[in-house]
């Protein structure tokens, strides 16, 4: 059984993939930007998809 993540550890692994993203994206030419961004923002499957089921209202 592994142990649980901690906050800080978390934290810590979030930051070091938006500066990873953050670096690619400033590296990439538009149009290859355009499609990072799409791919992680995308509503179904990106994180933002992601993160708005997770976020999303039980419903009553």
């Amino acid at each position: 059984m592994t142990p649980p993540v901690t906050a800080d550890a978390l934290t810590a692994g979030i930051t070091l993939q938006l500066d990873q993203l953050s670096e690619r994206l400033s590296k990439a030419g538009p149009q290859q930007a355009a499609q990072i961004l799409r791919q992680v923002l995308d509503a179904d499957s990106g994180v933002l998809g992601r993160l708005s089921a997770w976020s999303a209202p039980v419903p009553t």
